[in-house]
């Protein structure tokens, strides 16, 4: 069966269940499918119909749903929310996806937002914005797991349990020194299967590419390719 057939079966059990006001049926259509197929399948909504699907499922998975939409289309949606619900929604969204909603709004729109934030967010989330569009600096994250390299594995997995849930991906950890520059890296796959006494500095990876925020996206593209 093909993906358009399959949509064309869903829509309109989905559109029932509005008409319906079915809770329950629509909490399970945001939950059973992927979010991808979701996101596709409400793209041909209205932005009413949409959050009535929305408003069923916890906000973790509103993000995950979101995220699949055209960003234009995401800025649309959050515009129409209260203060206390667009809240929620940002701090659950990781900072580059924040990142690149902002940057279909307006001034206004965008001040409206970062006043959700602490201060200290506020500052990473303007240094992002201020990159130029197509460069590396404006495709960074800062939820990253990071560690010192004067620490022992079982010390690391410790702090990364403080870390992980705040954090986009901690498949790689970054070590950095007291200065908090750059030393290395090293996998959570390598400190699960290491000794907790071991030292970090011992088991990271020293060999770091690294490159410019302002070099152009395609060419560090290439760089990771080779």
């Amino acid at each position: 069966m093909s993906m358009s057939m399959f949509h064309s079966l869903l829509k309109p059990d989905l559109l029932e269940m509005l008409l319906e006001g079915d809770a329950i049926g629509l909490g399970e259509f945001c939950s059973a499918l992927h979010p991808a197929v979701v996101a596709e399948i409400l793209e041909e909504l209205t932005n009413e119909e949409i959050w009535k699907v929305l408003n069923n499922c916890h906000v973790t998975r509103q993000v995950e749903i979101l995220e699949y939409l055209p960003v234009r289309r995401q800025a649309e949606l959050v515009q129409s929310l209260d203060r206390e619900k667009l809240s929620s929604l940002m701090h659950e969204m990781a900072s580059d996806d924040q990142v690149d909603l902002l940057e279909q709004m307006d001034e206004a729109q965008v001040e409206k937002i970062l006043s959700l934030f602490a201060q200290a967010h506020r500052a990473e989330i303007r240094k992002l914005l201020s990159f130029p569009e197509g460069s590396a600096g404006s495709l960074m994250t800062t939820d990253y797991a990071s560690l010192p390299e004067n620490i022992t594995v079982g010390e690391a997995l410790n702090q990364l349990r403080i870390q992980a849930p705040d954090r986009e991906t901690i498949y790689y950890i970054y070590v950095v020194d007291t200065d908090r520059k750059l030393r290395g890296f090293i996998s959570l796959r390598k400190l699960i299967m290491s000794r907790t006494s071991t030292p970090i500095a011992d088991l990271m990876d020293r060999d770091v590419l690294s490159v410019r925020v302002d070099d152009d996206q395609e060419a560090v593209a290439q760089m990771i390719a080779k």
